[in-house]
This record gives structure tokens, C-alpha cells and sequence, in this order.
């Protein structure tokens, strides 16, 4: 077949970041699974698209001195004087962008399904496990993934943190140090302010220390970490962004959240999946806790954003690796201030 080179350096990217680029890569690309198809999108979220995109990651790094500079300019836009060294900030930026791998999601048959958090994940590999206890289930070889914009993704994410946060808080009650460097959670949860004084502390490295401390593996449940708040369940893993779970990874199919049923059956064809129900079928689990925003943190979330748009124009840009990878080949974009394009 013919198939469909794009490229994965974002002119938008060249615009914002003089003479270079947050990814370097070497081989990456994204093509597309059907020859000739086209990769046009109107919009991240209801834009109909014609097919979805085969990825190599496997040659993935991050430019940390060029993302250094997009994150000194989030703090900057944020009024934010952070007493850090280049080596420390590099260490923090690395960390962000690398270290949040996919954690796997499974091997059914001979499907391999990578799961990256806030993308109806659970669902899919609960729907896999059904697929393969059929006797006549059968597919060839393929590595998938489903992937969402990155601002959507980040929103749904903070309310999955403060849910496991206010878990840790409630769990273990005197045992959080006595003057942590992050702020937010002194106000009251499921306010704006609570939901700005996050994105302030994020920007700031003030909750990105762990990240740091971990060893290379991630044992997020190593008993010394037992009791941080900001590790419980995973919580502050959430937020990070794509790149570090997509990296490293050959994948065969990547789908959108977006166009979940269309892609799924994209997904079915171009892995040959046979007797694979619609993801439409209905619910295999039940609807997450956190889906219907119990503490009203996604509201305020985007009440915060909306109030002040230089919060959402500072998560843009700690999300920009996301938006450079994708944006060309998914069309997702971040808008400032104004309505002005950001990434």
C-alpha cells in the first residue's frame, strides 16, 4: 500500500520556539493506516477524521534545554520567581515529560494495549478481556494505544488527583508534613482558587519533586512513599502528560477518545480483530467515580481558566511536547489568552 508520511515537527512549534523543537527524534513518525488518507480536522473535539495513525516512538527524546525556555516562560506568564538551578529545572522538566510511562494495559491474544490514564482505558481493556475468552477470537499482531487533547485529558486528570489526594488526606490525616511546598490544597476543594493555586504550584515544580526522588521504575508503592499524599494511588501521575507514556513504543494503531466508536472500528480492521464487539455494545465496567465530578473540581477547573486565562495558557505550554506530537496528525490545539493559538 501506499501510505501517507507526516512529519512531526509543528510550524506552530517553529514559531513559538525560535531555531528548534521540544521532541527531537530520529525516526519517529506518525503514518497513516489506509492509503491516501486524509488527516484533515476542524476542531479536537467533534471533527471527523478518516483515519487513525500508526506511530513510532521508539526514538523519542525531549529537548530539555528548548522546553527549559517554554517553562521558564509559563512561570514568567504567571508572575512566578522559582529559586531553581538549569540542572535542577532540567531535572524537573525530564521528569514531567518522561519519566509518567504507559503502564501496560495488558496482552490479549496477540493484542497489546498500552494504557495512558483519562482515556476510557479501563473500558477498553475490560472490552479486550471479553473479546478473548471467545473461542473464535482471533487478530494479528498489534501494538495500540487511544489518545486525547491534551487540555481535556489535563482537566479530567486534576479532578482524578484531588479525588486521590482528598483520599490521602482522609487516610492519612496527621501523617502530611507539617509545611509542604505545595499550597493548593489550604483552600477549599472544589473552588477556583483551590484549582489555581494547582496549576500555580505545578508550574512552580512545587508538586514535582517526587518525581525526582523515585528510582528509575517508578515503584510508586515503595514503603517509603507509602504516605505522600501526592503519590496515593497514583494521584499526581494523572497530569502528566502523553509523551512519557507513548514513548519507547512501536504502536501498530493509535486511536482518539474523541471518535472512540469510528476508531474502534478502524481498530478491528486494521489489526483484524474478528468477533470484537462495538464499543458502543455498552458498559463493561462501571462508570468511574470521578466521571460525574463528585467534588466539583472540573468545574472549577475550567471556572479558573476561563477567569484567568493566563492558568490556561501556562498549562498549554508545560503541554506543548503533547501538542507537537499530536497536533499535526490529530489536529488538537491550545488557545490562550484572547483566542490566541498557543500550541
Amino acid at each position: 500500500k501506499m501510505i501517507r508520511l507526516y512529519t512531526l515537527t509543528s510550524p506552530y512549534i517553529l514559531a513559538m520556539v525560535a531555531g528548534g523543537t521540544i521532541i527531537n527524534m530520529v525516526k519517529s513518525r506518525f503514518t497513516s493506516v489506509k492509503s491516501g488518507a486524509s488527516n484533515s480536522v476542524t476542531s479536537s473535539s467533534n471533527a471527523k477524521k478518516t483515519a487513525p495513525f500508526e506511530l513510532d516512538a521508539t526514538d523519542w527524546d525531549i529537548d530539555t534545554k528548548e522546553f527549559a525556555a517554554t517553562w521558564a516562560q509559563s512561570q514568567s506568564l504567571l508572575g512566578l520567581n522559582v529559586d531553581a538551578t538549569e540542572q535542577q529545572r532540567y531535572d524537573q522538566i525530564k521528569n514531567w515529560n518522561l519519566n509518567c510511562q504507559a503502564r501496560s494495559g495488558g496482552g490479549f491474544k496477540d493484542l497489546s494495549f498500552s494504557l495512558i490514564d483519562k482515556v476510557a482505558s479501563e473500558e477498553i481493556a475490560a472490552k479486550m478481556r471479553v473479546w478473548q475468552q471467545k473461542p473464535e477470537a482471533s487478530s494479528r499482531k498489534c501494538t495500540i494505544a487511544y489518545v486525547r487533547d491534551p487540555l481535556a485529558r489535563f482537566i479530567s486528570a486534576y479532578v482524578e488527583f484531588e479525588w486521590r489526594f482528598t483520599q490521602a488526606e482522609n487516610e492519612y490525616k496527621d501523617d502530611i508534613l507539617d509545611t509542604p511546598v505545595y499550597k493548593f490544597h489550604n483552600y477549599e476543594l472544589g473552588s477556583k482558587e483551590r484549582a489555581a493555586a494547582f496549576v500555580r504550584d505545578l508550574v512552580a515544580f512545587n508538586v514535582l519533586d517526587w518525581l525526582h526522588e523515585l528510582p528509575p521504575n517508578l515503584s510508586w508503592f515503595d514503603e517509603r512513599m507509602h504516605k505522600n499524599h501526592l503519590l496515593h494511588r497514583n494521584a499526581i501521575a494523572h497530569v502528566c502528560p502523553l509523551v512519557g507514556r507513548l514513548r519507547d513504543q512501536n504502536f501498530d494503531f493509535v486511536g482518539q477518545l474523541e471518535h472512540m466508536s469510528s476508531d474502534w472500528e478502524l481498530m478491528a480492521d486494521h489489526c483484524e480483530i474478528k468477533h470484537l464487539d462495538g464499543f458502543d455494545s455498552g458498559l463493561t465496567i462501571e462508570p468511574h467515580v470521578t466521571s460525574s465530578d463528585p467534588q466539583g473540581t472540573k468545574k472549577a477547573i475550567k471556572s479558573a481558566f476561563k477567569d484567568d486565562c493566563k492558568l490556561k495558557t501556562a498549562i498549554c505550554q508545560l503541554l506543548s511536547a503533547d501538542y507537537e506530537i499530536l497536533s499535526d496528525n490529530f489536529n488538537y490545539t491550545c488557545v490562550g489568552c484572547n483566542n490566541e493559538f498557543v500550541w
